[in-house]
């Protein structure tokens, strides 16, 4: 599989020898406030830090998507979930309890 790091003018694939670095780069690009184009299963994926309001528009602006649709945003674990989420005491422990039955595994909340 390969790894591909946006570029303002160019992207570039990365081959599996440049991966380790490749994914060092990355994840500065994200720290730095910058997109990150990757392969997932079906499609290229376009990410961003989350936790950056410039960032998040970055993706909008480079998709020319709506700021209607809304993103999706990954996290580790329930716990880190449950500190980007404004919850009520009775929804916390509903989603604490969700999460502990369906993780690991996707779940939209």
């Amino acid at each position: 599989s390969s790894f591909v790091v946006l570029y303002a003018a160019m992207p570039r694939v990365v081959s599996p020898p440049e991966l380790p670095g490749a994914l060092e780069e990355a994840g500065q690009r994200l720290r730095d406030g910058r997109l990150v184009a990757f392969s997932t299963e079906t499609v290229y994926g376009l990410g961003a830090n989350a936790l950056s309001a410039a960032a998040c528009l970055g993706v909008f602006q480079a998709k020319q998507r709506p700021l209607t649709d809304p993103l999706i945003c990954h996290v580790p674990s329930v716990d880190e979930a449950v500190k980007l989420l404004v919850l009520t005491e009775a929804e916390e422990v509903a989603v604490r309890r969700l999460g502990g039955r369906v993780l690991p595994g996707p779940l939209s909340i």
